[in-house]
Parts: C-alpha cells; structure tokens; sequence
C-alpha cells in the first residue's frame, strides 16, 4: 500500500471522525454551559426585580450568556465549515496524492523495466565481446607461437631488403609492423656463394650456362676464384627500363666452385667470363686499328722504313687487345699512333658517314582513308553526325634504364693461348 493511501485512510477513518467529534462536543458543551448561563440570568434578574441583586450581577450574567452563545454559535458555524469545505478539500487533497503516487509507481516501474532491459543487453553484449575477446586471445595465443621462428641450419642472419628502390616497406627493427609473407631475414649458405652481376645488352648473346668465370673478391685482391655461369637473364631488369636510358642490362648469376672462408655476404667482386678460347691468333694493341676509306687499317712499316696503311680483318677484341684474322703477318711491325686522318670515317659508330651522299627526299606519307570517304581525323561531313576514328600514330615506348658503363671484353695478347672475357664488377 502507498503511503498517499495510509494517509488517506487515516485522514477518513482518524483525523476526520476526531475533528468531528471534538467540534460535536464543544457545541454539546456550549449547550449546556449556555442553559446554565441562562438560568442563572434569569435567577439574577428575578432577584434584581425583587431589589435583591444589584445591577452589576445581573449584567455580568448576561454578559457570561452571551458570551456562551456566541461560543456554540462559533463552534456550529465551525462544525458546518469543516463538514462543507475542509473536509472535501482534504479528501480531494489525499486522493490527488494517492494519484500522482500512483502514478509515479507506474513510471518507476517502466523505468525499471527499461533499465532491466538495458542491463541485460549491456550483459549479453559483454558477454559477446568477451566471446570475441576470448577467441581473439586465442589467436593471438597461436600466433605467439608461430612468431617463434628457428633457423633451418647454421649461417649469417642477413635482414632482408627489398631490391624495389619504391618499396615502403620498413627494415627490421622491434616494433615494426610486417604484412603476411613479407621477407623478414635471409640465412644464406656461406658454403656456397654466389655472384650477381649485370652485363650489358652488347654483350649477353656472349654469355650462356656453363660457361667458366673467374672471381677477384675486394677483401681479397691477392687471390683469385673460379666459378661458372649458373643462370642468364632472359629479360633486362624492370629497374634498367625505369631509369630513363636506353642501355638494358641483364641480369647474371655466377656460382663460385671454390670454398670462401670467412667471407661475408654483400662484398664486392670482380668477375671475368671466358666465353672463347682462341689458339695461335695475331693479335695487335687496339690503338693501332683505324679507319680508311670504308676500310679497316693498320699502319705497317714497309721495306723503305715508312709507315703504309694496310687493310685488315678484325676479330674479337677487349679494351686493350684486338684479333686481326688476315692483313698482317707475325713479326710485322706495327705502328701503335696511326697518323691523324681527317678524311677518314668516323669512329663513333655513325650511320650516315662523313661526306657521304644519300638521298633526303621526305618521303609522302598518305592519310588512311575513312569508311564513308574523307581522310581519317576530319570532321564528320554534311549529313553525318559523330567523329571518325582518328588515324593510326606511332607512340614512342619509355625506354628503358640502365647504367651507363660500357661492358669491354678482356684478351691477353699472345700466340700460343687466349681467351675471350666478359668483365664486370659487380656485389657478391
């Protein structure tokens, strides 16, 4: 029960039945009290009548009588108010309490249920996040477990870095993030080393499997390494076509026969490709070789002791030796200066010579005509809406980048043995 109620209940069945009652019994007293105020006036008068009262008495007891009636007549007035007014009012008064605690009890209760109902998904949701927590430690636990790597065999750890110069991937270092697959470290056989080099596109046709090398390492100038050519590049690195040059390197692997010692992954090499053996060849400094007259030339001394320009036919060459396979003779004397010509050709490989007379006629080249008439690329003609399909263009291709050092082939000089190397430096 509310205590509106109780109140209630109390005001009807206590506070109301008492204010009646004591107000019933006031007039009730005031009754009586006026029946003997009025007796007692009427004795006094009889007696002041008869010259046995005095005239103060007689007016003090009609004063005590009057006073008595206005008192009942109060107190009736009172109870009439009470019972007309008060008593409605109060009544009004409890039972709008009653109400609005009623009321308030029945939004308390939406409230608690609404908060019930809140707490319980708020239970069910943590009870689900601890779920995917649960499962999320437990992967995770996995994971810790399989982040634990060991080596496969013994070697020298070597941190792994991409060979793209646009990748963002970062070294590895504590705290650093790394994606699935991502190379993290490298555990080369130091038992078993190879040599990666790049030959120039001038020179890769030379080159094939099997082929003998021989590796100077920089720690190590005083001692030399044999090796073979264990893979040839089909295709010029992706990083020779976007360096902006047109020199295309290929990339080489050659694999060292010999045992390093204490030889370290990353240093730099030296390496020397025998790609021919030649026996009992003439052989001359290739300063001495020029130009003449679409001729290739050297200078011999002749029987008066002049120098004569005599033709030649070349063979295989390095910076410092050229092969001549006919035009001289052992014991021939050569001259290493050829005299300055400046009638003869160039030596920088030009395709159209100096002097030499070719037709420049621009040649006349015909628009491809299109469907419906008209050349290709024109606006549409009268009566035909849209563009025709422009003509066919020859778009230069990006080429390719490369370094720019030339490739020189190597050839001691010598009649008994020689050999055709391919040289180039590059890291082990």
């Amino acid at each position: 029960m509310l205590f509106a109620e109780i109140d209630l209940e109390k005001y009807l069945d206590g506070d109301y039945q008492q204010t009646l009652l004591t107000t019933s019994n006031d007039i009730v007293s005031f009754e009586q009290s006026m029946k003997v105020a009025k007796d007692k006036m009427e004795n006094s008068k009889k007696l002041y009548d008869k010259g046995f009262e005095t005239q103060t008495n007689l007016e003090r007891d009609q004063l005590s009588f009057t006073n008595v009636l206005f008192s009942m007549t109060k107190a009736k007035e009172s109870l009439r108010l009470f019972r007309e007014y008060e008593h409605p009012k109060s009544v009004t008064t409890f039972q709008s309490k009653v109400s609005d605690a009623l009321d308030d009890m029945e939004r308390v209760k939406l409230e608690g249920s609404g908060n019930i109902a809140k707490a319980e998904a708020d239970l069910a949701s943590q009870v689900n996040t601890l779920l995917l927590n649960s499962n999320k430690l437990d992967r995770l636990k996995i994971q810790l477990e399989k982040s634990r790597i060991t080596a496969p065999q013994d070697g020298l750890v070597v941190y792994a870095v991409s060979d793209s110069r646009w990748s963002s991937e970062s070294l590895v270092e504590e705290g650093a993030t790394v994606r699935n697959r991502q190379e993290l470290i490298k555990l080369p056989d130091v038992s078993q080393m190879k040599v990666d080099i790049k030959i120039h596109e001038s020179n890769i046709s030379q080159v094939r499997q099997g082929q003998i090398a021989y590796i100077i390492l920089d720690p190590m100038p005083d001692k030399r390494f044999k090796g073979y050519v264990s893979k040839v590049g089909v295709v010029p690195e992706a990083a020779s076509r976007w360096m902006g040059s047109d020199m295309k390197m290929y990339k080489t692997e050659v694999r060292i026969d010999d045992r390093l010692e204490g030889v370290k992954p990353g240093v730099s090499a030296q390496v020397e490709i025998i790609t021919t053996n030649l026996t009992s060849v003439i052989t001359v400094p290739t300063q001495c070789v020029t130009t003449q007259k679409d001729k290739t030339v050297v200078y011999r001394q002749n029987a008066s002791g002049n120098a004569e320009p005599v033709a030649v036919t070349l063979g295989v060459f390095d910076d410092k030796f050229i092969q001549i396979v006919s035009g001289i003779e052992v014991g021939d004397k050569i001259m290493l200066n050829p005299p300055l010509n400046y009638d003869a050709d160039d030596l920088d490989n030009s395709v159209i010579r100096s002097g030499e007379v070719v037709d420049s006629t621009p040649k006349e080249i015909k628009q491809p005509v299109a469907p419906g008439g008209g050349a290709a690329g024109q606006g549409a003609g009268p009566g035909r809406s849209g563009a025709q399909p422009p003509s066919p263009m020859v778009r230069p291709l990006p080429g390719p980048q490369a370094r720019t050092e030339l490739l020189p082939i190597a050839m001691p000089c010598g009649n008994k043995c020689s050999s055709n190397l391919i040289k180039m430096g590059m890291d082990s």
